[in-house]
């Protein structure tokens, strides 16, 4: 009988370690940027963390090249339920939009270069009060964005934010205006 228990707890041991790999495995593939480890706490955005390098880093680039914006459905994110065709016209507007500001400090350019850096930017999860799924209607969303050298990869600045849209306003409009503020803030060292 100790034999048959001692298999028993054994294989239910097994069985936890393996969902707890499958967690962690799950966790980690979910992961977007490149790298996490300079990511601190923002001070004045609470559910913000980001990177913003010295101002010195920023000045070697003058041009920006904006990768086209994904969906990466993170652990338990609602984005499963999320019409892909309705989000992708979403993201391409947050895209374009991102496009027409940062053009006014920086050449948008469509090539890798010495003197590029590259913008990446996904949605993790979208939240959604009621039975809708219709991404113009999310309540809410978690984003990651990173800008990297375009040759080397090297992270230049990242952001992790999770976030309740205003009262009357798509996620997706006030994510446009919390990557802007990323990008002033990196721009002017804050």
């Amino acid at each position: 009988m100790t034999t048959m228990r001692q298999a028993i707890l054994a294989m239910g041991l097994s069985a936890l370690l393996l969902c707890g790999g499958c967690s962690a495995l799950q966790a980690e593939a979910d992961r977007y940027l490149t790298d996490y480890s300079n990511l601190s706490k923002h001070p004045d955005v609470p559910g913000a963390q980001r990177y913003i390098p010295p101002p010195e880093v920023l000045g070697r680039y003058d041009k920006l090249l904006i990768e086209p914006f994904s969906l990466r459905p993170g652990y338990r994110s609602e984005l499963g339920k999320v019409e892909r065709s309705n989000a992708r016209d979403l993201l391409d507007k947050l895209r374009q939009r991102m496009t027409e500001i940062v053009s006014k400090r920086y050449a948008v350019v469509t090539q890798p270069g010495p003197d590029v850096m590259r913008l990446r930017a996904a949605v993790t999860d979208l939240r959604f009060s009621g039975n809708s799924s219709d991404p113009a209607h999310a309540t809410g969303a978690t984003y990651e964005a990173e800008v990297v050298d375009s040759v080397t990869g090297e992270q230049v600045g990242a952001v992790v934010r999770s976030f309740e849209a205003p009262e009357g306003q798509n996620c997706f409009d006030a994510m446009g205006d919390l990557l802007l503020k990323f990008m002033n803030d990196a721009q002017t060292g804050q």
